[in-house]
């Protein structure tokens, strides 16, 4: 149904925007390792 098309694309992008954050998360402590 059109309902569940929308939750997973929902889904979807929220997956991608938890990734997107740990990558973040990633070159910041990369970053702060590089700093000290």
């Amino acid at each position: 149904t059109a309902m569940n098309v929308l939750r997973f694309s929902i889904q979807l992008r929220t997956e991608k925007n938890q990734v997107m954050r740990e990558e973040r998360l990633k070159q910041t402590r990369r970053t702060i390792q590089i700093d000290s």
